[in-house]
């Protein structure tokens, strides 16, 4: 260990004549000392416990560091330490780094590494650098990474242990959640946006708001997705917490929920495909409400047949009606105005056997006009 060099001359005792020299040779050999940087590992005493830190060795602590600064810091953040790999050899690689270790002891007094906090530089291209965070922590006895954030990627990855899935718990802190709270929540962003406005507004959401108020017994929760237009991101989809109710919100005042497994639709559907209502024997009803009270076609899967009801007042006009008719817009003699036709296709014996065996048809008898309609 390097020490401070002593006068040759001692200093005197207390109550001796004083000597200017050996208390000049003193100080001047402490400065010396001092201003030379020589309080490192080679005169300080680091392996005590004592909490002196020196450079360049590797070094056991037992006393808990704190690091701070005084300085007055405008809105910004201030550094406090800056942990820097520089290789010798000034030959870096792609994916090295520094990174933290932390050691704990098991049950045997093992002093194992349960956790490490990692830097990880993915790319080393000048002007193209690109980093990851990577966090492991111990799971069945080994050491795993569960989460990295992917510089080149910008994407948050989280890993599950083998066998199990990665999961993300969002949580609230609130002690009494009642009907409305929100338990979590994702939004999308485009906060840097430079048309500003509503371009920086939250474009699109998921989250989990409780439906009830929350208890021993009840955690009743609906998930709902949100998207904007123009606007701040609003509810368009919410599933319900016993999963028999679904409700879409469109633009204006559309809606489409179900309940009691029953779909309903406050505005037009346009279907453009094929709608298949069951399956090969095992069909359902279909029906469709007219707009006088009681009125109503539906296909009868029970009974195999199709019905038209009529209003249910009592009057000439509560009969079920059948309307058939034709789109031609210049109707001559002959033309077919409408026509039911009777048939047994599906019959083995084939050719005569499946074709329309009997018709009703209404004819045109003259060409109509404003006047006359002859059929």
């Amino acid at each position: 260990m390097a020490t401070v060099t002593r006068p040759s001359t001692d200093l005197p005792d207390p109550g001796s004549p004083l000597n200017a020299e050996p208390i000049r040779d003193a100080i001047n050999n402490t400065w010396s000392f001092l201003e030379g940087n020589n309080i490192d590992s080679g005169n300080v005493d680091y392996t005590s416990s004592d909490g002196v830190m020196v450079l360049n060795a590797a070094q056991t602590s037992t006393a808990l560091k704190t690091f701070k600064i005084t300085t007055n810091g405008a809105a910004s953040v201030q550094d406090i330490g800056v942990f820097e790999w520089d290789p010798a050899d000034a030959s870096p690689a792609a994916n090295q780094g520094i990174g933290f270790s932390f050691k704990m002891s098991d049950s045997a007094n093992n002093q194992d590494e349960v956790a490490t906090f990692e830097i990880v530089q993915t790319t080393i291209t000048q002007s193209s650098e690109a980093s990851d965070i990577v966090m492991s922590t111990m799971t069945g006895g080994a050491l795993a990474e569960r989460l990295r954030i992917d510089g080149s990627a910008a994407a948050v990855n989280i890993a599950g242990a083998a066998g199990a899935p990665a999961i993300l718990n969002l949580q609230t802190a609130e002690t009494t959640v009642v009907n409305g709270d929100i338990l979590g929540r994702i939004e999308f962003q485009a906060p840097s946006e430079a048309s500003g406005t509503d371009a920086i507004l939250v474009a699109a959401s998921i989250w989990a708001e409780a439906d009830d108020t929350f208890a021993a017994n009840n955690n009743d929760a609906d998930l709902v997705f949100a998207v904007a237009e123009s606007e701040t991101a609003a509810e368009r989809m919410r599933l319900s917490y016993d999963g028999t109710n679904v409700g879409l919100t469109f633009s204006g005042n559309t809606t489409v929920s179900t309940g009691g497994n029953t779909l309903t639709n406050s505005d037009a559907i346009q279907q453009n495909s094929t709608i298949t209502v069951g399956a090969n024997t095992d069909g359902h009803d279909v029906k469709f409400f007219g707009n006088a009270s009681g009125a109503y076609l539906e296909w009868d899967e029970s009974a195999d047949q199709l019905r038209i009801m009529g209003a249910s007042a009592d009057a000439t006009t509560s009969t079920g009606k059948l309307l058939l008719a034709t789109s031609l817009t210049d109707i001559n003699a002959n033309d077919v105005l409408g026509k039911i036709d009777f048939q047994a296709p599906h019959e083995a014996g084939g050719t005569d056997a499946i074709t329309v065996a009997a018709s009703i048809q209404a004819i045109a008898q003259g060409t109509f006009a404003a006047e006359s309609q002859c059929h």
